[in-house]
C-alpha cells in the first residue's frame, strides 16, 4: 500500500486532529499518536487492521480539506486526492478482512470512512454499507454495554463511543433513504459514553473516571446522542389512525417531549457553552437547530388534520415561518462561517429539506409578508450550497423542491410586475 512521506503524514494527522477528531472521537488520542510514530518510521510494520485505520485517517483529513487548502498544502487538486485515497481505504479494508473481522480496529477504520463518504452519489453504498457495520457491531458485542464484560475503563468507554456513533449513522444513513433505522430500540443496552476528554484516560487505568461537570471533548458527540434519542421518542408517538382530538393530545405530547429534552440538554450541557469558542457555540447552534427541527416537524404534521390549521392564530403561523427561516440561516452559518468552515464537511450532509419547503410553500401563499425578503435570502443562501456541481444534496427531494422553488419566484416576479403596474402615472385625459 502506498504511504505518502513523512512530512505529508504529519500535515495529514494534524488536519485529522484539527478537522475530523473533534467531531468523530472513536479513536484514543494516545493511540493515534502511536501510530503516527509507526507510519512515520516504519510503515510495513502496521498490522492489516492498522494499516486501514491509517488510510482512512488520511482519507478523513483530506475529504475535511477545502479545494483551495488542497491546492496550497498538498498541490494536488482535492477530487483527485479524494479518489485516491478514497480506492487506498476500500483496499486497505479489503485486505484487514472487513467481511469476516473480529477486530475492533477495521470497525474503527470502515466507520471514520464512512462517516466521511458522503457525497450525494454514494448515498445507497454508504446505507448498505452501514448494515454491513451494524451486524459487524452486533458480532463484536458493541450492543451490549461493556460493563458486564469485565472490560477496562479504556476499552468500555472506546466501544460506546464507537456503538453509539455506529447508532448515528444508521439513522443518518436511513433519512437519506426514506427507511427506517436498522438498530431499533430495544435491541441494545449499551450507556451513553461519559462526558469525560481523552485526557482522562489511559490504558493502565483500573477505576472509571469520574464525569466531568461541563464542556469535554465528547460533549458534542452526546449532544448528538441525545437529540438522536428525542428523535426516536417523537417517531415512537405515532399519529395512525387517530380523531382529531387524538392528534391534538398526540401534538401536545410531542411538545413537551421537545421541551423536556431542551430542558436537559441546558442542563447537562448547553449552560456551560461559552459561545466565543467555535466547538461550543457548534455543540450550541447544533441543538438549537434540531429541537427547532423537532418542533417544526411536529407542527408540520398537524397542518394537514382537518381543522387544525384554521385553529392557529396568526402569530403562531408567524413562530412557524420564523423558525423555519432561521433553521435555513443557521445551517447556512454552521457551513460557512470562517470559524467552523473546517467542520463543514460534516454539517454539508444534513440538509433541512422540511424548513426549506415550508419556507417556499408560505412564499408562495405570501410572496410579500414583512418576512419575504429574509426568507428568499435564506432560501437562496443555502440553495446555492446545496445544489453543488460535484453532486447536490437534496437527492431523492431535489426536483420537487426545484419546482416550488420556480413556483415561488414566478408567483414573486408576477407581484412585483403588478406593483409596478399599479405605481405607474395615470394619464391625462383632459388634455
Amino acid at each position: 500500500m502506498y504511504h505518502p512521506p513523512p512530512t505529508i503524514c504529519h500535515l495529514l494527522f494534524n488536519v485529522f486532529e484539527e478537522n475530523v477528531a473533534p467531531i468523530i472521537l472513536i479513536i484514543h488520542k494516545p493511540m493515534l499518536k502511536g501510530l503516527l510514530r509507526t507510519v512515520s518510521t516504519n510503515p510495513e510494520g502496521l498490522d492489516k487492521g492498522s494499516e486501514a485505520l491509517v488510510f482512512s485517517i488520511y482519507f478523513a483529513a483530506i475529504y475535511s480539506m477545502s479545494t483551495e487548502e488542497c491546492l496550497a498544502q498538498l498541490g494536488v487538486d482535492h477530487t483527485i486526492l479524494t479518489k485516491r485515497y478514497r480506492f487506498a481505504v476500500e483496499q486497505a479494508l479489503l485486505r484487514a478482512g472487513l467481511l469476516h473481522t473480529r477486530k475492533l480496529v477495521v470497525l474503527q477504520a470502515a466507520v471514520l470512512f464512512l462517516s466521511c463518504a458522503c457525497c450525494p452519489q454514494d448515498a445507497h453504498f454508504i446505507w448498505t454499507m452501514i448494515a454491513v457495520v451494524t451486524r459487524l457491531a452486533l458480532s463484536l458485542g458493541l450492543h451490549r454495554d461493556s460493563s458486564h464484560f469485565g472490560l477496562g475503563p479504556l476499552e468500555t468507554e472506546m466501544r460506546r463511543r464507537l456503538w453509539w456513533y455506529i447508532y448515528l449513522l444508521d439513522v443518518r444513513s436511513s433519512e437519506s433513504q426514506a427507511t427506517s433505522p436498522q438498530i431499533r430500540e430495544g435491541d441494545y443496552d449499551t450507556r451513553l459514553p461519559l462526558n469525560i476528554s481523552d485526557d482522562d484516560m489511559s490504558p493502565d487505568m483500573v477505576d472509571t473516571p469520574p464525569e466531568r461537570t461541563g464542556f469535554t471533548e465528547m460533549t458534542l458527540t452526546l449532544v448528538r446522542c441525545e437529540i438522536l434519542t428525542l428523535h426516536r421518542k417523537l417517531m415512537q408517538l405515532s399519529s395512525v389512525g387517530v380523531d382529531f382530538d387524538g392528534h391534538n393530545a398526540l401534538f401536545q405530547n410531542r411538545l413537551r417531549t421537545i421541551e423536556e429534552s431542551r430542558r436537559s440538554l441546558d442542563e447537562r450541557y448547553l449552560q456551560f457553552c461559552d459561545l466565543e469558542i467555535a466547538i461550543h457555540w457548534v455543540t450550541a447552534t447544533i441543538a438549537r437547530v434540531a429541537l427547532a427541527r423537532s418542533w417544526l416537524v411536529s407542527h408540520f404534521s398537524l397542518l394537514s388534520v382537518e381543522g387544525f390549521q384554521e385553529g392557529l392564530w396568526p402569530d403562531q403561523c408567524d413562530l412557524l415561518v420564523l423558525t423555519a427561516i432561521e433553521v435555513l440561516e443557521f445551517v447556512y452559518l454552521l457551513e460557512a462561517h470562517d470559524n467552523t468552515k473546517k467542520w463543514s464537511w460534516l454539517f454539508q450532509g444534513y440538509v433541512q429539506w422540511q424548513a426549506f419547503a415550508f419556507v417556499l410553500s408560505e412564499l408562495c401563499v405570501h410572496p410579500t409578508s414583512p418576512l419575504s425578503d429574509r426568507a428568499w435570502v435564506a432560501v437562496d443562501r443555502v440553495y446555492q450550497r446545496w445544489n453543488r456541481p460535484m453532486g447536490n444534496l437534496l437527492g431523492l427531494m431535489m426536483r420537487p423542491l426545484e419546482r416550488l422553488r420556480n413556483r415561488a419566484a414566478a408567483i414573486r416576479a408576477e407581484q412585483g410586475r403588478d406593483e409596478t403596474r399599479g405605481n405607474m402615472p395615470v394619464a391625462n385625459n383632459l388634455a
